[in-house]
């Protein structure tokens, strides 16, 4: 009996460990989300209102939505001015302005 009851306790140990901890909130919709507890891959979708508070927070992502200078060259809204952080000076890559398309985003395995 003392070997099953030893058996059952390392066999709930690994269950436990295998399944991803995840944290679960309430948006401002009134959605339930339950999210990742340490989000590896983080792709923002929003400049200013989501990869600058990511920044912020000690959690950028690793590619976000940007804007486009009339010269070509894209830049995170205000970014550079808040955190001393942009797309020359980091690894965050640019997915688009505007009407990202999630499936090349998943596509390229961003």
């Amino acid at each position: 009996m003392r070997w099953f009851v030893s058996l059952l306790l390392l066999l709930t140990g690994a269950v436990s460990a295998a399944a991803p901890q995840t944290q679960t909130f309430t948006d401002d919709l009134g959605r339930t989300v339950t999210v990742p507890l340490h989000p590896q891959r983080i792709v923002s979708m929003h400049d200013l209102d989501i990869t600058i508070p990511l920044i912020e927070l000690g959690a950028p992502p690793i590619a976000s939505h940007g804007r486009t200078r009339p010269d070509g060259s894209h830049y995170l809204r205000s970014s550079a001015q808040l955190t001393g952080v942009d797309f020359d000076n980091s690894d965050i890559r640019f997915i688009g302005t505007a009407d990202i398309d999630l499936e090349a985003v998943a596509a390229a395995g961003i």
